[in-house]
């Protein structure tokens, strides 16, 4: 696949022949990988996209995938092709008509694992380019790989033409003498991350205070202290300077037990206005505030880095923080219907966007699903009748109706689950029973709550036993207009759950190793991967032409295999659904994987 070149940099010490060599490379004729190595904070991304801007407004033939695991599309490699994909097409005609070609030929080009979605979108169509139809050469950046969800599918990709390449990044906004330049290229150490942060440190003090910043960072020699203790120290710096000399001693005691709780938080707070040369503050208030960089969480986080216990932020105090703070935001806002429908049928698809948006706010969505992941990381002490307990019992059908209301009743069941496993049966076992209950409600009830969320309060208690806790704590929720109650039985039967979907006979149904998912074939042509822990499908797999007669999984569950009448054995991912082999001409009834998962047996063979 050509050359690779692997360079490790520190950028802000970049010089006039490093940028001719970098330069040099862009113009070889050669097909290279030039892979920037380095510490985090050292100005990777920076540099990445200083690259695809200069090269883009060059007219250069180049497409770009900035990776983040911070939510959404860009921490999914199921969006990496389809967007470079997208951006060639943008930048040539040519390569525009032989993806839409490439398209039309295969509907199911979807449900590919991403290394033969690449072939097919990418390279495909570019190797029928011909020349001239594009400014050579071709230049394909990515950015954070290790933030991809799955870090191999990328990694897979092995035809990348070229990667990634830098440039030397001045101190922007620093007019001083080149002595004092230099200085502060020592102090940096190699790390953008601390450039960057001088900076807008300095900068932000502007002509009152920006001077004095200045001398205080480059105070202390930096021969013999290494990057990582140069960062420490201008985080410290900036802390320390931002609460203001002119508090009371008392005032300052307040201020730094809110700085902790804001800054393991990272919520919306008049008092950081100070701190924007570390955080990201949008003038939106609605916005979230974000670090500018994550090495700040690993210094706030770290009582070996952050030797200042006035900033140093202790992780366990502040999840529990965040949970308590989740339940009473969730308490204060949650209730029954919340959107004020009164129809019992209203559907999930009925509910506009900007009524979501004000019945449930960002801040009570998150608390709504993340309250829960807080307290597992704050190892939180459960008691009969205490916090968690009392929440419960006042607003878990409010709680699942608001899941609903955003598609996320899977959560519910997961973060029930969770619970269940945190708290301990015999000590609290009040508290264990109510959530064993909560569970079987909800696993019970599933499909028709994720339909319609306020059948919550009619079907879901209506048909729960006569001794569930849940229907005895929320007898008064119930409807009074039910003047005939359906016949229910008094305790909870064997039955979990019922997986619905299906169109056809089920024929065949397998568990995953360790049970985590399990999979159901049907005579309706499709396979069906379910979640067994909240019951949800997966995947829905349909390729098949024909009824499928045998379903297995590899032995380390990643994979599950299908045989089908329409003489075709495929192998899926079963996390993701999409297919990695198809093998032609396989009629077979029965299907097994050898225990290091690399053969498939069959009943013709191997």
């Amino acid at each position: 696949m050509g050359k690779t070149m692997t360079l490790c940099v520190s950028p802000i010490l970049g010089s006039k022949s490093s940028s001719k060599y970098e330069r040099g490379w862009m113009e070889m004729t050669w097909r290279y990988i030039f892979w920037l190595s380095g510490w985090a904070g050292t100005g990777k991304s920076t540099t990445a996209r200083t690259i695809v801007r200069e090269y883009y407004d060059n007219g250069y033939f180049i497409t770009s995938f900035f990776f983040s695991g911070g939510g959404g599309g860009a921490g999914h490699a199921g969006k990496f092709v389809g967007t470079i994909a997208s951006q060639l097409a943008q930048r040539c005609a040519a390569f525009k008509s032989f993806l839409v070609e490439a398209i039309s030929s295969d509907e199911d080009f979807g449900n590919r694992i991403v290394k033969d979605q690449w072939n097919e979108l990418v390279l495909q169509p570019l190797s029928k380019l011909g020349a001239g139809s594009f400014q050579a050469p071709l230049l394909i950046v990515t950015d954070a790989q290790d933030e991809c969800e799955k870090e191999s599918d990328v990694t897979s990709t092995s035809a990348l033409e070229t990667l990634l390449t830098l440039g030397p990044t001045p101190f922007p906004g620093i007019h001083h003498k080149e002595e004092t330049i230099r200085h502060l290229v020592r102090k940096a150490g190699g790390l953008f991350i601390w450039a960057a942060t001088a900076c807008r440190f300095i900068d932000e003090g502007g002509s009152l205070f920006g001077p004095d910043r200045l001398l205080d960072i480059l105070k202390g020699d930096s021969s013999d202290i290494g990057p990582e203790e140069e960062l420490n120290n201008i985080y410290a710096e900036v802390l320390n300077k931002c609460l203001g000399a002119r508090l009371k001693q008392h005032e300052k005691d307040k201020a730094y037990e809110m700085l902790r709780e804001a800054l393991g938080a990272i919520n919306v707070d008049a008092m950081l206005g100070g701190f924007r040369s570390i955080l990201d503050i949008p003038k939106d208030p609605i916005r979230p505030v974000r670090l500018h960089h994550p090495s700040l969480r690993d210094f706030l986080l770290s009582s070996q880095r952050c030797r200042d216990v006035r900033f140093w932020v202790d992780e366990k105090k502040a999840h529990k923080a965040l949970a308590n703070h989740c339940m009473q935001l969730m308490s204060q806002k949650l209730q029954r219907d919340i959107y004020s429908l009164e129809d019992p049928g209203a559907r999930v698809a009925q509910v506009p966007p900007e009524n979501l948006a004000r019945c449930l706010p960002a801040e009570h969505q998150y608390a709504c699903r993340y309250w829960v992941d807080h307290l597992q990381r704050s190892e939180y002490q459960f008691h009969n009748d205490g916090r968690v307990h009392f929440f419960l019992q006042d607003h878990l059908l409010h709680w699942v109706e608001a899941l609903s209301w955003i598609e996320q009743s899977a959560e519910g069941i997961r973060a029930i689950t969770s619970l269940q496993s945190m708290v301990n049966s015999n000590n609290n076992h009040n508290l264990h029973a109510f959530l064993h209950d909560a569970k079987r409600v909800l696993l019970y009830n599933r499909s028709i709550i994720e339909e319609a969320p306020l059948q919550t309060y009619f079907c879901a208690l209506a048909f729960a036993p006569r001794k569930s806790l849940v229907r005895r704590k929320f007898q008064e929720e119930m409807v009074s207009w039910i003047k005939i109650c359906p016949q229910i039985v008094e305790e909870w039967s064997a039955l979990m759950q019922t997986l619905e979907g299906h169109t056809n006979w089920v024929r065949v149904i397998t568990f995953s190793p360790y049970s985590k998912l399990v999979a159901s074939a049907s005579d309706d042509k499709t396979l069906r991967v379910w979640g067994t822990v909240t019951g949800t499908a997966k995947s829905i797999l349909k390729s098949h032409t024909d009824r499928i007669r045998a379903i297995a999984f590899s032995p380390d569950g990643n994979l599950v295999v299908s045989a089908s009448s329409d003489d075709t054995v495929r192998v899926w991912d079963a996390a993701t659904g999409t297919a990695a082999h198809i093998f032609k001409n396989c009629f077979t009834s029965t299907l097994t994987f050898s225990k290091d998962g690399l053969y498939l047996r069959t009943d013709r063979g191997s």
